[in-house]
């Protein structure tokens, strides 16, 4: 079990994970999304390759239409 902090809440995850399947885990969509981890942005290519550890601190924005 590893415990990081989710857009500012504390989130507990069985195991370490990539940054990809926490995406699909909390049901963000596919596209239309930004993720920072310890406070920088992550390129979409390396979703499926970025480990999350303990402690780490990922901030996941999705784009809404409309103004």
């Amino acid at each position: 079990m590893i415990e990081i902090v989710l857009n500012g809440e504390p989130k507990a995850l069985p195991a370490e994970r990539s940054i990809a399947e926490l995406c699909r885990e909390i049901g963000a969509p596919a596209s239309g999304v930004a993720v920072a981890l310890n406070y920088e942005l992550v390129p979409r290519s390396q979703y499926e390759k970025v480990v999350l550890r303990p402690n780490d601190n990922v901030e996941i924005i999705t784009a809404t239409a409309g103004g």
